[in-house]
């Protein structure tokens, strides 16, 4: 079992954008539930954020479907890759955070 919040602790930015981060990266892979595992696990889940991640599950879908033989893992790279390239559509909600926390 991973890292459980107690009631009451407080989260950090940080600790709320690497857990949104995270679910992002797991709807690339295309299964929902292990989105839905993470956010109850954690306790972060973020309708603006949400809205993408739904969208990522279903982009690799509709791809999976256009593609049977394309293998999931090059699917799930792309959705990644693409994420990467539209981190500011993304995360828009937690823009107001310090900038200095998006560069790497």
């Amino acid at each position: 079992m991973r890292f459980l919040r107690y009631a009451g602790e407080p989260r950090t930015k940080e600790y709320i954008i690497e857990e949104l981060e995270k679910q992002v990266k797991l709807g690339c892979s295309g299964v929902a539930k292990h989105v839905k595992d993470s956010q109850t696990e954690t306790g972060v889940k973020d309708g603006y954020t949400q809205f993408w991640i739904d969208e990522l599950i279903s982009r690799f879908k509709q791809m999976k479907k256009d593609e049977p033989n394309r293998p999931a893992e090059e699917i799930q790279a792309e959705l990644v890759q693409w994420t990467v390239e539209n981190r500011d559509k993304i995360y828009g909600c937690v823009s107001v955070y310090d900038s200095r926390m998006w560069s790497s």
